[in-house]
C-alpha cells in the first residue's frame, strides 16, 4: 500500500484509469423497464454469506426491513440533465452531474395510494429495481453485498382522478443521491441465476383487527375478527398460536385462536381473567421468530395493534 507522501499530487491518467469496454466476449447485463420498486430501512443489505433464495428474502420482509411495490405501469426517468457551462471560445466543462429522478404509475386503488402517502419523506428507505426479466439491480456495499441505492426524496403523486376517457391512477416520485451507485457501483442479479422468480415476489398485506365484543371485566375470553384492510370483509383464516402476540399491562399471554364456525375471520381464544382498567393489546405477530410479519403459506401479513381498555 502507498504511503501518503507518494500519493500526493499523483496522477491517474493512462490505461490504468479506464476499463477495457469490448463487451463482446461474454454476457451483457441489459436492464429492462422495472416492475417492482424494493425499499429497504436504512442499514438493510444482502450479506455476502447468505444464500440468496426466497427464504432469505421474505425473512427480510418479514424482520419489517424490505418492501415491495410490484406491478409498476409506467416507469420513467425524469432527473435533471448534466449542468454543463460554455465559455467565450465554446469550450465546454460539466460542471454538476444531474441526479436520477424516477416516476412509477400504478393501478391499484385508493388503500394502495393511501400506502404510498405512509411512505413519503426524506431518506427513510433506500431503493432497488426489479425488471420486468426478474433481474434485480442494486448498488455494492461496503464490506461486501448489496444494498438498496441511496435515496433522498420519496413522494406519492397526486391521485390521477378518472375521467371518461381515463382511468385512476396512483403514482410515486423518488429521486436517488449519489449518481456514481448507478453508473460505477452498479450491482446486476441475472434472474436466470436465482432458483426463484423475483417477479413472482409480493409485499405483505395490512390486516384489520378489531374485538367483536370489548374485553370486560373477569373475562376470560377474547373475540375478535382478522379481515383484509383494503376492503374491510376479506377474512384472514387459519391463524394459529404463533401469529399473534397479545399482551396484558405488557405483560405477554400465549394465546391459542380458534375459528368460530360459521363466521370466516372471526376467533375466540382463552385468556387470562381480565381486569377493569387494564390495557390489552393485540397484534399479528411472529412469535416464535419475533417478526412483525407472519408468513402464511409464503404470503405475509401484517397489522397495527388493536389497543383496548377493559371496561
Amino acid at each position: 500500500m502507498a504511503l501518503v507522501k507518494e500519493l500526493l499530487n499523483l496522477g491517474s491518467c493512462g490505461a490504468g484509469a479506464a476499463i477495457g469496454l469490448n463487451v463482446s466476449k461474454g454476457c451483457i447485463h441489459i436492464l429492462r423497464a422495472s416492475q417492482t420498486i424494493g425499499l429497504m430501512l436504512p442499514g438493510t443489505y444482502l450479506d455476502p454469506e447468505r444464500e440468496f433464495n426466497l427464504e432469505y428474502v421474505q425473512e427480510l420482509q418479514e424482520e419489517g426491513k424490505v418492501s415491495l411495490l410490484t406491478q409498476v405501469r409506467t416507469f420513467e426517468e425524469n432527473g435533471s440533465d448534466d449542468a454543463v457551462e460554455t465559455l467565450e471560445d465554446d469550450t465546454q466543462f460539466v460542471t454538476n452531474e444531474g441526479k436520477y429522478k424516477f416516476l412509477c404509475t400504478y393501478t391499484k386503488g385508493l388503500f394502495f395510494n393511501k400506502g404510498l402517502h405512509s411512505l413519503k419523506g426524506f431518506g427513510n428507505y433506500s431503493t432497488f429495481f426489479i425488471d420486468k426479466e426478474g433481474n434485480i439491480f442494486m448498488t455494492e456495499r461496503l464490506g461486501g453485498g448489496a444494498k438498496g441505492f441511496t435515496t433522498g426524496m420519496i413522494q406519492p403523486a397526486k391521485l390521477q382522478f378518472p375521467s371518461n376517457t381515463v382511468g385512476q391512477k396512483e403514482g410515486l416520485m423518488f429521486q436517488l443521491l449519489e449518481r456514481f451507485e448507478v453508473d460505477s457501483n452498479y450491482v446486476f442479479i441475472d434472474s436466470k441465476t436465482l432458483d426463484f422468480d423475483p417477479r413472482q415476489l409480493e409485499d405483505s398485506t395490512e390486516v384489520s383487527l378489531s374485538y367483536v365484543n370489548d374485553p370486560s371485566n373477569a373475562d376470560t375470553t377474547i373475540t375478535f375478527k382478522a379481515v383484509l384492510a383494503q376492503d374491510n370483509k376479506t377474512p384472514l383464516e387459519g391463524l394459529e398460536s404463533n401469529d399473534l402476540e397479545f399482551t396484558v399491562d405488557g405483560v405477554s399471554q400465549s394465546i391459542t385462536p380458534v375459528a368460530v364456525a360459521g363466521k370466516p375471520g372471526e376467533y375466540t381464544a382463552t385468556v387470562t381473567a381480565l381486569a377493569t382498567s387494564e390495557n390489552t393489546r393485540l397484534r399479528l405477530y411472529n412469535t416464535t421468530d419475533s417478526r412483525s410479519i407472519i408468513n402464511k403459506d409464503s404470503s405475509l401479513y401484517k397489522s397495527a395493534t388493536l389497543a383496548k381498555l377493559v371496561v
